[in-house]
């Protein structure tokens, strides 16, 4: 079984895949636990990331040493 790229697995995450890919996807998906699973990994990992607070850098991005 050929297994779905780490390419392919974000572009469905994405929802940037066209219609026949993202059915291709799918089926793939319910049918291959090792894809399936890095999938929910990658779920999890993002829905982590989208908790953290976005930060505006400040205007002195230097580190204050004076170059």
């Amino acid at each position: 079984m050929n297994h779905l790229t780490e390419i392919q697995v974000n572009e469905y995450l994405d929802s940037a895949l066209d219609v026949e890919s993202r059915r291709h996807a799918e089926t793939h998906l319910a049918a291959c636990p090792e894809c399936r699973a890095r999938l929910d990994e990658l779920q999890v990992v993002f829905a982590a990331l989208d908790t953290i607070p976005e930060q505006v850098p400040g205007r002195d991005l230097g580190d204050g040493a004076g170059v």
